[in-house]
């Protein structure tokens, strides 16, 4: 089994960008690969899409495959471990799972098929290499296709464990990945397997002011507050925000907040003996910097409590790059939670 501690994404390079060659060999270089490694990260989590590794006839894009392998040899030179996300499927795409034809990964076979196939191919490529985890696929919104989801990750996993023997996997639940959902996962048959979560709670606060947040408030907000502020903001936000609505402790939203939502996934995932990992957590840069800072150290000390490891979200650009200029007041103190 893969440990992963402290790592980071590298969102926005090969995942949820327009095809690009010149930004795919020039976004990222070896020296921020350096970079994360001073900074005390030992993985990196890299989300790719499915068309960045395959054409629409299903042929491997083997320029785009030696790009992953240049990152894995960088991460091996620096001593990183690497986490490599299927951020959209063919048949799925988290961001427009709502519209015709963008579910149909739960309800074709020809894209259950498809979704196999590309980690076979996956698979193949990377296998000599086990420091590389593959995370089979970044998010499930809809609560519905919790079942659909379970027997489909646990099928993939069967037929990549014929062709990768040492390789980590890496799934989770739905509802954007929610803590809350890991307890609707069987129990996984492979042995080299672990459950992941995504972490934005409460997202009155992390997606403060974002644009592609429907009804999402147009005013700052603190880290801590007291909660019934929380709740009365957050209704408009609706099922992404539901989490602020159950807490038990109506003061505020501090450390116990994050603690109570964590726990349970942490309970499950304990009792049947599989490690978890929060493959996504952050705050936009539109947040104040100060309650960013709280944020990050309440969370992450929750996490360390668990004995969870993580990945931040994210390194550069997409509203949350820790090394843009938002975080340069808080960077150096970041690094030391």
């Amino acid at each position: 089994m893969l440990e992963l501690k402290q790592g980071i994404n590298l969102g926005g390079w090969f995942s949820q960008t327009p095809p690009d060659e010149t930004h795919y060999n020039e976004f990222i270089t070896i020296k921020d690969i350096e970079w994360i490694a001073s900074h005390n990260f030992d993985h990196i989590r890299l989300p790719v899409d499915y068309d960045f590794l395959e054409t629409q006839d299903c042929q491997p894009v083997e320029a785009h495959y030696e790009l992953i392998k240049k990152v894995i040899y960088w991460c091996k030179a620096y001593n990183l471990k690497l986490v490599l996300d299927l951020h959209k499927a063919y048949g799925y795409d988290f961001n427009t799972d709502s519209k015709k034809g963008n579910t149909l990964l739960f309800s074709d076979k020809e894209a259950k098929k498809r979704f196999i196939s590309l980690w076979k191919t996956i698979a193949e490529h990377f296998k000599s290499y086990d420091f590389v985890a593959f995370e089979l696929l970044n998010q499930v919104v809809n609560l519905e296709y919790a079942s659909a989801w379970d027997k489909l990750a646990q099928k993939t996993t069967k037929q990549i464990r014929k062709i990768a023997k040492n390789n980590t996997i890496i799934y989770g639940g739905v509802l954007w990945n929610s803590a809350e959902t890991i307890g609707l996962l069987s129990r996984p048959k492979d042995k080299n397997v672990m459950f992941t979560f995504h972490y934005y709670e409460p997202l009155l606060f992390t997606h403060q002011r974002a644009e592609w947040i429907t009804n999402m408030p147009d005013f700052e907000v603190l880290y801590p507050d007291n909660a019934e502020f929380y709740q009365i903001n957050s209704v408009p936000i609706g099922v992404q925000a539901k989490s602020i609505f159950s807490y038990r402790n109506k003061e505020k939203i501090a450390k116990y907040f994050h603690s109570d939502l964590i726990l349970k996934a942490f309970r499950y995932s304990n009792d049947i003996c599989i490690p978890l990992y929060c493959g996504e957590f952050g705050v936009i840069d539109k947040a104040p910097v100060e309650s960013t800072l709280n944020w990050f150290k309440d969370v992450i000390s929750v996490l360390k409590s668990y004995g969870i490891g993580y990945a931040v979200w994210n390194y550069k650009d997409m509203n949350f790059g820790i090394s843009g200029s938002h975080y340069t007041k808080l960077i150096d103190e970041f690094f030391t939670l």
